[in-house]
């Protein structure tokens, strides 16, 4: 153990140096921009292409002149990021960007965040990963009553707006700690420069980066916005709307290294205004996004939410995208409420109980809800099971419950000093396996009391049947007999006649009058009956693709192999498939409607695509990430990742479409 110790350790220290060799090589990890007070406030900016590892400002470090020759900053992409990203890994870049920057302060320090930067700060990190690099406080930038440390070093990660440089500007004008090191996760304005340095009277600011991390890497083909509610209720909105995917599309491709072909939805006016002005930003900064790669660009494909208002709608049955339909995920985080805890804790396997953490076990006993973390990239459980479905997770789970079981009953025969040296060794990765399957048990727990609660079982069949089939009187009928059983949910019931309402908008024997009538008749409050016209609105037959035509027999066949299971019988609870997918088949055939999808002028592909970054105006989903995953599994020579404003569950969807109501 000893020597690979050493080993481990002679590759951390090579690695190490390599990077700040990079970091002194004029190819920059990401774009550095100095300013100077150092004579007067208020001086003019200098801007310098120079290597991450310059100083140009105060508190005598040793300075080097700034570069001025050109109008513009000189920028450059990270120069210790694979030439060849081809996987389009929104994790490592981030994560790439992030030790550049721990590793930059050597010693010890403090990391300044705002509530975003916090969140991507988590997702790409673990705790002890940054303890590792010397981080011994972590601190929001608008705390107001932060201690006075003069011998750290301060790392500020921050959103570039106008809210956190008026806060950082306060913090420079009183500061609290010895030197300041600035990064900023998008394009920093000269105005905030200017303000900062003015700002900055005893000279303590090492430098200020843009590192462009300015959105939520979820996993390594999925990001996110975390915008909430997408729903432009005047000009003022749409544009702050427009402005921030801008920014979040923008630092994306930049940190992937890509200049992708963007192409969007036509019907869209909010993906419309966001192509052309990340379309003028591109022009606008030229040399910034200019990537000389000989392989064909990327497409950037935006889309609306309102082109599929049924994929949000539909109960889900993997187990990711289940639990976020049925819990809700924040940033890898689940919330279980007490009294899932509870059982739990008063359960018949005692052992998984106190293989949860101290807090996590307080937490239960104070009736508080327990935290559960669900992180692909530190949870291999999970990293295997996400995409499968209910019926091979609760197998998976028993058959992991049974190996710690095992494995701790070989714990209780020690019957000489080998067999304890043994199980030293072994007992941190016996905890950490006890403690992941404690944890998925408690998850499952709490789905099985959704799933028998909202009575998902008989209900999503006939959600499955009204998305993929055209049988109006049976449909008619089955949902009816829903709308009149008391013991299913209030939302299951506005779940099926909102799909009932698209499905059928045109018919000619659409009755959704009557189920209005039947709603009304159960107790069901006005505000979710008036859903029922909001989502017609947000999303009419009109505006958006037919997602219900007539397929061909070849269609339903390739459908129900989709949804066949590993017995050869057909899957009734996951038909469906989101209209994203043939949106990517035919892009990848090269086949997209150019007269539905077109690109903004001057870009085209001269082929077929194989690297496709997909984003909704308007939120994504998990259902969407799971189609996405396949499709990079069966097409090896694609690589396709999602993003989206937000990832949405049926509740925050709805949430959407009524705030859309009351514009």
């Amino acid at each position: 153990r000893t020597e690979r110790t050493e080993r481990t350790e002679r590759t951390e220290r090579t690695e190490r140096r390599r990077r700040k060799d990079s970091i002194r090589k004029q190819r920059t990890s990401s774009t550095t921009l100095y300013y100077s007070a150092m004579s007067s406030i208020g001086s003019s900016m200098r801007r310098s292409s120079s290597s991450g590892s310059s100083l140009v400002s105060g508190g005598g470090a040793q300075s080097r002149p700034a570069v001025a020759e050109e109008a513009e900053m000189e920028r450059s992409f990270p120069a210790h990021l694979p030439l060849d990203l081809r996987g389009l890994d929104v994790v490592a870049a981030v994560r790439s960007y992030l030790i550049t920057m721990l590793d930059s302060a050597p010693g010890m320090k403090v990391i300044l965040l705002d509530q975003d930067t916090m969140g991507v700060l988590s997702l790409a990190f673990t705790h002890s990963e940054i303890l590792e690099r010397e981080v011994y406080l972590f601190e929001r930038l608008d705390h107001p009553s932060r201690e006075h440390m003069p011998h750290l070093k301060a790392i500020c990660l921050l959103r570039p707006d106008d809210h956190n440089v008026g806060l950082l500007a306060q913090e420079l004008s009183s500061p609290k700690y010895g030197e300041y090191h600035v990064f900023f996760t998008n394009v920093v304005p000269r105005q905030s420069l200017q303000r900062l340095a003015s700002a900055d009277l005893r000279q303590l600011v090492r430098g200020v980066h843009e590192y462009f991390a300015d959105y939520f890497p979820l996993q390594p083909d999925c990001f996110s916005l975390h915008m909430g509610p997408c729903v432009a209720t005047d000009s003022r909105s749409a544009h702050r709307i427009t402005e921030r995917v801008c920014d979040g599309l923008a630092a994306c491709i930049l940190s992937l290294k890509r200049q992708p072909i963007l192409r969007y939805q036509k019907t869209s006016e909010l993906s419309s205004q966001v192509a052309r002005e990340l379309a003028r930003r591109m022009q606008t900064e030229r040399r910034l996004f200019s990537v000389q790669r000989r392989e064909e660009p990327p497409v950037l494909l935006i889309l609306d939410r309102r082109n599929d208002p049924v994929t949000p709608l539909l109960s889900q049955w993997t187990y990711q995208a289940m639990v976020h339909d049925l819990i809700g995920i924040e940033n890898h985080r689940v919330v279980l409420s007490d009294d899932s805890s509870t059982t739990r804790k008063s359960g018949a396997s005692s052992s998984s109980s106190r293989a949860r953490s101290a807090a996590a076990a307080a937490a239960a006993s104070a009736g508080d809800p327990t935290e559960v973390v669900l992180n692909p990239a530190h949870d291999p459980f999970f990293e295997r099971n996400m995409y499968l479905n209910w019926g091979e997770i609760g197998m998976n789970v028993k058959e992991a419950m049974r190996r710690v079981q095992s494995a701790d009953a070989g714990h209780r025969n020690l019957a000489s000093l080998e067999d304890m040296k043994q199980f030293i060794e072994r007992y941190p990765e016996f905890r950490k396996m006890k403690a992941e399957v404690s944890n998925h048990i408690s998850v499952l727990e709490q789905l099985l009391k959704e799933v028998n609660r909202r009575h998902l079982l008989n209900v999503s069949p006939i959600e499955q049947q009204l998305a993929c089939n055209h049988d109006h009187s049976t449909a008619l009928k089955e949902v009816s007999q829903m709308l009149r059983n008391p013991s299913i949910a209030d939302i299951e019931r506005v779940k099926i006649t909102l799909l009932y309402a698209l499905r059928y908008e045109g018919h000619p024997d659409n009755d959704l009058a009557r189920l209005k009538s039947l709603l009304v008749a159960s107790g069901m409050p006005e505000a979710k009956i008036r859903l029922l016209d909001a989502l017609l609105a947000y999303s009419s037959a009109q505006q958006r693709p037919d997602l219900f035509k007539d397929t061909s027999w070849i269609d339903v066949a390739k459908s129900k192999l989709r949804s066949t299971g590993l017995a050869g019988v057909e899957n009734i609870y996951t038909q469906h498939t989101p209209l994203l997918m043939s949106l990517l088949e035919d892009l990848l055939r090269g086949k997209l409607d150019a007269s539905l999808y077109p690109s903004i002028a001057g870009g085209a592909t001269r082929g077929r695509p194989t690297q496709v970054i997909c984003f909704f105006v308007g939120g994504a989903t998990y259902a969407e990430a799971q189609a996405i995953a396949r499709l990079n599994r069966t097409h090896p020579t694609a690589r396709v990742i999602l993003g989206g404003t937000d990832f949405l569950n049926t509740e925050q969807f709805l949430k959407q479409v009524e705030i859309s109501a009351n514009m």
